[in-house]
């Protein structure tokens, strides 16, 4: 299963590349709950420096996923 979550993660760089302006944050979400349900904390992280980068609005849920795969990487001052 691990190489769908890659493939996953490749198609979402190529539409990020490719769509940078017009990506909604529904797809934003949806990719972050992806990489959260297979555990990948890395690429949720990465997704979510991407919302912050185009100024995409996150939501309460998003945050509290995201600072959880922080402290789950003993990363909380970031």
């Amino acid at each position: 299963m691990d190489n769908r979550v890659d493939e996953a993660g490749s198609l979402w760089n190529m539409v990020l590349h490719t769509h940078r302006r017009s990506i909604s944050k529904r797809l934003f979400s949806r990719i972050i709950y992806l990489f959260d349900h297979y555990s990948t904390l890395d690429k949720k992280i990465e997704v979510f420096a991407d919302m912050e980068e185009l100024c995409v609005i996150q939501d309460e849920n998003i945050v509290k996923k995201v600072a959880c795969a922080f402290q789950e990487l003993d990363q909380e001052d970031k």
